[in-house]
């Protein structure tokens, strides 16, 4: 097998007072690299924490596969200078946001080691082009992820660089979230396509306050994708098999059938009191809840579907640091018909990078579909690592 080929070496800025370059990740990497260099001796000299700081990258290259491979090579912190070691004074989440040149940055400078893998950079650099949309950062933090995640609603392992496997209680931020409880999901994403299958979990009535469910346990499938500009979704369950305890007291229960999801996404720029970016989702949903009617004897009796068009509004407000990790992300979220109408508050607050909180609460008013609970609330810590 073919050894990567060293093919170039780049460097950037990411802190210079001189040109008004500062950000908080410059100063968190020469604190850390402070700390570490004075472990055995508090006396050894030091970089001051607005100090310049350069970085550089070493770009291999896979012969075969043309694959790039990218290692940091060594930080310039004033006079300070740090080229080993990197991994025992910076988390992952920095040292892939500085190989990736996922923050501010100017001055890009390359040595080629190998003409035949010359970068296009090389041939057509433009800096516009490098610096990282701060919107982007904001809506795609999930991108940033540390490799493992544990939380009610999502336990996930990144499997590759745009694989992630997951599982979860079923909470989906979008469509049709009354009817997403009550179930286990477990799929994968690839890039911007999530897809599942939905395990029944039989528990929960309508009326509790916490993890409210107001539907039988059925088994499905489900597709998603999520795009610069628009999105949308698809799930499918088998009312005919429900399993465990149901929610709702009485002869008649209601087992959610299909749905579908379509929307689009408009920027609407920075927050203006403060720090963060507001984005808005419209589109249309539809779903469909079918009745089971329970008799003394035998199987339920499958009932008339219960259909409904209505239309999706949703506002969110995203929040990030300068590695690119999500601190917090608020979304408000309506479903209105005019006469049926449900809406949802949604909040995840990343205290540490490893440690956080996500908040779901959703009711209804005006008419209500008989399963749909009238108000719940569901909560998990968010653990990263």
């Amino acid at each position: 097998m073919a050894q990567p080929q060293e093919a170039y070496v780049e460097s950037w800025t990411i802190q210079d007072k001189d040109f008004d370059l500062r950000q908080e990740l410059a100063r968190r990497v020469i604190d850390s690299a402070n700390t570490w260099l004075t472990r055995d001796d508090i006396t050894l000299p030091t970089a001051r924490l607005d100090d310049p700081l350069q970085v550089t990258v070493l770009v291999s290259v896979d012969p075969a596969t043309g694959k790039e491979f990218r290692q940091l090579m060594k930080l310039v912190m004033g006079k300070i200078v740090v080229d080993h070691d990197f991994e025992r004074f910076l988390p992952r989440p920095i040292l892939d946001s500085l190989v990736r040149r996922n923050c501010f940055w100017r001055n890009q400078q390359f040595r080629v080691l190998n003409e035949a893998w010359t970068p296009n950079e090389v041939v057509n650099y433009d800096p516009s082009n490098f610096r990282p949309d701060p919107y982007h950062l904001t809506f795609h933090a999930s991108d940033n992820l540390p490799p493992r995640q544990v939380s009610l609603f999502e336990t996930s392992y990144k499997a590759g660089k745009e694989l992630r496997v997951w599982t979860g209680v079923g909470y989906n931020d979008l469509g049709f979230p009354a009817a997403s409880y009550g179930k286990i999901r477990a799929g994968a994403g690839w890039r911007n396509v999530q897809f599942w299958g939905e395990i029944p979990l039989p528990f929960g009535m309508a009326h509790t306050a916490f993890f409210a469910r107001g539907l039988d346990a059925t088994a499905g499938v489900g597709l998603s994708f999520d795009g610069k500009s628009f999105g949308g979704g698809l799930t499918w369950s088998d009312p005919t098999e429900a399993i465990g305890s149901a929610p709702l007291l009485g002869d008649t229960t209601w087992a959610f059938g299909r749905s579908a999801l379509v929307y689009g996404l408009i920027p609407l720029g920075r927050w203006p009191l403060g720090d963060g970016y507001l984005r808005t989702r419209l589109g249309l949903t539809y779903t469909q809840a079918v009745q089971r009617i329970h008799r003394s004897e035998g199987e339920p009796v499958m009932g008339i579907p219960d259909d409904h068009f209505k239309a999706l509004i949703k506002m969110e407000y995203g929040l990030v640091d300068d590695v690119g990790m999500l601190r917090r992300s608020i979304g408000m979220q309506l479903l209105t018909e005019l006469s049926h109408n449900a809406w949802m508050v949604t909040w995840h607050e990343q205290f540490t990078e490893a440690i956080g909180l996500q908040t779901i609460i959703f009711g209804a008013f005006g008419k209500r579909e008989p399963y749909r609970p009238a108000f719940s609330v569901a909560f998990s810590p968010v653990i990263l690592f």
